[in-house]
């Protein structure tokens, strides 16, 4: 018999086929531009004269809002309920908090 869920890598629940699917769309299309973006707002609060001003609340916010209006846009265009797909939804933002941290590694260490 074909299992109905499946797993993500890194991330410790099944989630359905579908949401599967939705999680690897956001990899191929989004995740690179999410990681444009935390960049440019960590050099940004490297820039300033006081040393390194990162408010985490606002940045944590910006990318929550960016991810839920994509999910959004999403649904609205594959025709998805977004109540139908919330493992998903906490994959992606596993994700995203896991790209922080390695971008925020990187900011402060000074690699490329």
């Amino acid at each position: 018999m074909v299992s109905r869920t499946e797993r993500i890598d890194g991330f410790y629940r099944k989630v359905s086929r579908t949401e599967k699917e939705l999680y690897e769309l956001f990899r191929k299309t989004e995740e690179a531009g999410v990681a444009t973006q935390m960049r440019a707002w960590f050099d940004e609060a490297k820039g300033g004269p006081d040393g390194i001003r990162l408010n985490h609340q606002e940045l944590r916010s910006r990318l929550e809002k960016y991810v839920e209006d994509w999910i959004s846009q999403t649904c609205e265009t594959k025709h998805l309920d977004p109540e139908w797909i919330t493992r998903a939804k906490e994959a992606i933002f596993h994700r995203v908090r896991t790209m922080m941290a390695q971008v925020l590694r990187e900011a402060l260490s000074g690699l490329p």
